[in-house]
């Protein structure tokens, strides 16, 4: 087990579907931002609706099969790593945050997943170690200056042909993602529960538009 977190914890215990899942989580996630990691970004501390449904998702098989390793592109509490985990397929879980990283490792162990979680600290915009063979995300466009950061990310995350999911609750700045989004990417959008919709996204890699 890694070092102590800098705040308390607590084990939240979920039903998606017929799989529980346990998820180590921040006590007060409230207070992650102001109190405990010096006002770092800190939105992974709540577990969004998108990551939630992402994460039904997969677990009712509806996305699999996905072509392994799978990348969890922000993955914040790794929800969407445990559910794709618990389908026995490799995932590794990314983000800027190694607090958030932590928790990640701590509820595979919980869940007797660890041999099939990896975690890797990436900031997007920066270069990855490698390409994987899908990538999936939840909830990651509500920024509109990390936009081009995470276009840089996206167009580096997959193998040829390979498919990046990403689930999201339609406001502005997803919308404006999508229209600045270079035309080598391929965008197909489907309802997934209520106001979240699931985007796939396929890129012409032989394309030279920049990303």
């Amino acid at each position: 087990m890694s070092a102590a977190l800098p705040f308390p914890t607590r084990i939240l215990q979920l039903q998606l579907g017929s799989r529980p899942l346990k998820l180590v989580v921040p006590r007060e996630p409230e207070r992650v931002f102001e109190d405990y990691l010096d006002h770092e970004d800190a939105f992974w501390s709540e577990l969004w609706p998108s990551a939630l449904a992402l994460a039904r998702h997969c677990l009712a098989q509806t996305l699999l099969p996905l072509a392994e390793p799978v990348l969890d592109l922000g993955a914040g509490l790794g929800l969407t790593t445990l559910a794709l985990a618990a389908q026995g397929l490799r995932v590794t879980a990314s983000d800027a945050s190694a607090a958030c990283l932590d928790l990640v490792a701590r509820s595979a162990e919980l869940n007797g997943l660890s041999a099939l979680v990896e975690t890797t600290l990436y900031a997007w915009g920066e270069p990855l170690a490698q390409r994987f063979g899908s990538a999936v995300g939840a909830d990651l466009l509500y920024e509109d200056t990390e936009h081009a950061n995470l276009r840089s990310s996206l167009r580096q995350a997959v193998t040829p042909g390979g498919t990046i999911w990403l689930a999201d609750p339609d406001r502005p700045p997803s919308r404006r993602f999508f229209e600045q989004l270079p035309t080598a990417w391929q965008v197909a959008s489907c309802p997934l529960e209520g106001r979240i919709l699931l985007h796939s996204l396929k890129r012409n890699m032989q394309a030279e538009t920049p990303a």
